[in-house]
């Protein structure tokens, strides 16, 4: 999991918005996966323009 942190931050990364995400999605998802997998959508999302 901590790769793929790395690789989403130094692709495109503002590491606020990351550590903002991740805290949301820590309690939403205990499964490491799943919750990658949201924080990894989630991050699409906002930088295609939608709102937080």
């Amino acid at each position: 999991m901590a790769q793929v942190w790395q690789d989403m931050i130094q692709k495109r990364g503002n590491r606020k918005l990351l550590a903002k995400i991740n805290a949301v999605y820590a309690d939403a998802y205990p499964d490491d996966a799943q919750h990658l997998r949201a924080m990894k959508d989630k991050y699409r999302q906002i930088l295609d323009g939608e709102e937080w």
